[in-house]
């Protein structure tokens, strides 16, 4: 790497830094509206995305924060009371303040300097939406775009990861019921029909945008990603042979794999009583051996791997993963769960309907109140159903 390149990400990182402590601090209200639904408090969600993020210095959009003198002149003397010019931000958090000034006083006029509150919200917003929810999103198998994919369906892509593990899944140790048990000192823990999952799920082959961040996030290893088109999606390394109910848990971001000193190792993502018994056969931290089967040469990507836990903590951390849940719960009904194109513009649908439905009530609610009803008029009131949204 050159030194300007070395200098620009060292000044990038430091600005991370900075704004972590300012976003900590800060007593303001940070927000985003998503699709009709509630305002987002969007604080949470950009802290884990720059403390947990694969490498928040690559995925964040920091150039918006500085695309003109203006903007660079406010940073230089947002920042100047402590100690710590733009240019060269050296070690921030621990920066002793000059003079009277604090940190909680940068805070504040962090909070005095509309532009980057708005960056920083619509920042957010760009993750939550494209990255974090794209990510959970069922997403559907991409149309083939030539004759070598069309002919890795879903069966190719799980008989080449039964080749590259073996007859049992790495995580859990459950065998694939089509095979022959064998006669080893420590058979099999039960075996089923295994189902092969996408470290980098199908939606990153046809969601250029997705496909973006991701490479984006990767930072230096970003041509890799990028080459998730529809030819890779079903390479082996983008793969792992789970049973039924790891498979569920793996696409709810319960647990994810870390590879780390030339070793991958399963991690937790939540309580133990959220995770299956298959993966509860592990603790966290554990070695697992891919790559023992005849194809060993296709073991998991390095890269697929620690991006997806990175975005597993990230949702976890921020709180994300619950409410993107019920978010895409609601959309089963519009979609099937799939969440794409225009359709961005749809999300939250369901939960529109629910506020409409609900008008009636509310207006009745409150003539009723002008008439000094008591309390249970409620079960008085007859419920709207309003079917013609979003038809």
């Amino acid at each position: 790497m050159s030194s300007s390149a070395h200098d620009n990400d060292s000044n990038r990182k430091s600005l991370v830094n900075a704004l972590i402590t300012i976003l900590r601090l800060s007593p303001f209200p940070l927000t985003f509206e998503y699709a009709n639904k509630r305002e987002t408090d969007a604080r949470p969600i950009a802290l884990a995305l720059f403390e947990w993020g694969y490498s928040p210095q690559s995925l964040s959009d920091l150039e918006l924060l500085t695309d003109t003198s203006e903007k660079i002149a406010c940073l230089l003397q947002l920042l100047s009371p402590v100690g710590a010019s733009f240019t060269s931000i050296k070690a921030v958090i621990g920066v002793i303040p000059t003079g009277s000034f604090t940190w909680q006083d940068v805070s504040d006029g962090f909070h005095r300097v509309d532009f980057l509150k708005t960056t920083v919200a619509d920042w957010t917003r760009d993750m939550y939406v494209e990255l974090l929810i794209s990510m959970k999103a069922k997403g559907k198998t991409p149309t083939p775009s030539d004759g070598r994919t069309a002919s890795r369906n879903q069966a190719d892509f799980k008989k080449e990861l039964l080749e590259r593990d073996g007859i049992c899944s790495v995580v859990g140790g459950v065998m694939e019921d089509s095979e022959i048990v064998p006669s080893t000192p420590q058979p099999p823990h039960g075996s089923e029909t295994l189902t092969a999952a996408h470290i980098i799920p199908f939606s990153a082959s046809s969601r250029s945008r997705l496909r973006y961040l991701l490479s984006t996030l990767a930072g230096q290893d970003r041509d890799l990603m990028e080459s998730l088109s529809t030819v890779h999606i079903n390479d082996p390394p983008n793969g792992l042979l789970l049973d039924s109910m790891s498979h569920k848990a793996f696409d709810k971001y319960r647990f994810g794999v870390q590879y780390r000193d030339k070793q991958y190792r399963i991690r937790s993502l939540v309580r133990e009583n959220l995770l299956p018994e298959p993966v509860l056969r592990h603790n966290d931290g554990d070695e697992l051996l891919f790559g023992q089967g005849p194809l060993n040469d296709a073991v998991p990507s390095a890269l697929f791997c620690n991006v997806r836990l990175a975005i597993g903590r990230v949702l976890h951390e921020s709180g994300s993963a619950i409410t993107i849940d019920e978010i895409l719960e609601d959309e089963k009904k519009f979609n099937d769960g799939n969440v794409e194109g225009e359709y961005w513009s749809r999300v939250s649908a369901a939960y529109l309907q629910r506020e409409l439905r609900d008008l009636p009530r509310i207006d009745e609610g409150i003539r009723l109140q002008d008439d000094e009803m008591d309390s249970d008029y409620e079960e008085h009131i007859p419920s709207a159903r309003l079917h013609f949204l979003c038809t």
